[in-house]
């Protein structure tokens, strides 16, 4: 084999895993609309850490009064260290575009949040009147509540594989918190994928895939409906890189 043709090889090879880094705008976010144009106002439990874990009752626990938008009382746990916390208000850790409303409004859910410790199992319930989080939380999600796979595979290189069943009660499992909602799975570039709820509903079913290309690269999803439906990619993944490449090279050799 010539130079030549070792440094064309070389330079095609080079300009393929280019190609195929993964991309990710990240998991798939709620859009934000506006703030209500007026405001609500809740007394709260609140609580964190130590003892919080305990039914509160008024009069006994410390409460707090907060006003404002999209705000209600919250208790979360941490599955990791059993601790709970009691808040009013919109808490930061609750994903983006997501606030208490009357879709989710008293029904437990449990989703994964990255900490300066590592990434952490949290449920939390929130609820639309005063004092209504005195209680403690099942540590499971509430089964009327969308389950999906929640993943980035450029960060998380597991959502890269088909996920199982069994990882149900893990950091990479969410509901659905807004009615009009379905799982839904996403091929970035390459063999790179994002899972999780999209606002949008699943049409058919879900057995159509859509791909569309912008830049030379192309983009696909597809949804589904049903408990953790979009754990596996079959549909979405493309042949196997490696087998690719090795036959632009052994075309290029036998050039």
């Amino acid at each position: 084999m010539s130079i030549m043709k070792k440094t064309i090889a070389t330079e095609v090879l080079l300009f393929i895993c280019i190609l195929l880094l993964p991309k990710s705008n990240g998991q798939f976010l709620y859009p934000v609309d506006d703030n209500p144009p007026t405001d609500v106002q809740f007394q709260c439990f609140t609580c964190d850490g130590a003892d919080c874990d305990q039914n509160r009752m008024i009069g006994t626990h410390q409460d707090t009064t907060c006003n404002g938008p999209r705000i209600a009382c919250w208790t979360v746990r941490n599955e990791e260290t059993t601790m709970y916390s009691r808040i009013c208000g919109q808490p930061d850790f609750i994903r983006q575009g997501v606030f208490c409303n009357r879709h989710m409004e008293g029904k437990e859910f449990c989703f994964g949040h990255e900490t300066e410790a590592g990434r952490v199992r949290l449920c939390a319930k929130c609820c639309l009147s005063d004092h209504c989080n005195s209680g403690t939380l099942q540590n499971y999600p509430d089964q009327n509540l969308q389950t999906c796979f929640a993943c980035n595979g450029e960060t998380q290189p597991v959502c890269n594989q088909d996920l199982s069943v069994s990882m149900e009660n893990s950091s990479y499992v969410e509901q659905c918190l807004l009615p009009g909602s379905d799982c839904w799975t996403e091929r970035k570039s390459g063999q790179t994928f994002v899972r999780g709820c999209q606002l949008q509903t699943c049409e058919n079913e879900g057995f159509d895939k859509t791909c569309e290309e912008s830049n030379g690269v192309e983009r696909c999803t597809q949804c589904c409906v049903g408990k953790l439906c979009n754990r596996n990619a079959a549909a979405l993944r493309l042949p196997e890189l490696h087998l690719l490449i090795l036959g632009l090279i052994s075309a290029f050799y036998w050039i």
